[in-house]
């Protein structure tokens, strides 16, 4: 008796071959998938972080006094200021923090951290500031900075919240948003 010997064909093993092509193609292309995706979740999550820290820093500077923060009326010495009542102890600008604050501010160099408009926070000789390192240096060369809306009972009233020279009323609030921006290579 014989026996036969059974073997594949020629479209048998092209048709494994394509299929373990496709398969293979597959777990790679989702490999590589992850890992690119990796590092801009890495900023995002970092830039998270950061716009968290600037809104707990800008905590401290919300009081009780009408004019803390613009007036040279204050009593209450800022957040900052080394014991300083005035603008001047309100102010981000210390140490290695610069407020690029685009708007008039009533001493020279002394802007209310709080004060209405777009604020962007570098940090003094190049350094990063309050932007991530990763995200801070090139090819990124983030940017961090923070909006102040004053809300009077829930509605945006700038020009009866902040009035300098007069007070601030007790039913105005500052809505603060904060946006870190960086560029994709």
């Amino acid at each position: 008796m014989t026996t036969v010997r059974r073997a594949y064909t020629l479209v048998e093993v092209v048709i494994a071959i394509l299929l373990s092509t496709v398969m293979i193609s597959a777990v790679l292309s989702v490999g590589l998938s992850n890992k690119s995706s990796g590092g801009k979740l890495d900023r995002r999550l970092v830039a998270s972080q950061a716009e968290h820290s600037t809104l707990q820093l800008l905590k401290n500077y919300v009081t009780a006094d009408p004019f803390s923060g613009y007036s040279l009326s204050s009593s209450i010495a800022g957040p900052n200021g080394g014991g300083s009542a005035g603008p001047c102890g309100w102010t981000l600008d210390k140490g290695d923090l610069v407020d690029d604050y685009g708007g008039a501010c009533p001493v020279s160099g002394c802007c209310w951290a709080l004060a209405p408009g777009v604020h962007g926070i570098t940090g003094a000789a190049g350094k990063p500031g309050l932007v991530p390192p990763l995200i801070f240096a090139p090819p990124y060369n983030g940017t961090l900075s923070y909006d102040v809306t004053w809300l009077k009972a829930g509605v945006v009233n700038p020009g009866g919240c902040y009035n300098p020279p007069n007070p601030i009323p007790s039913d105005c609030t500052p809505e603060v948003k904060v946006s870190v921006d960086w560029s994709e290579p």
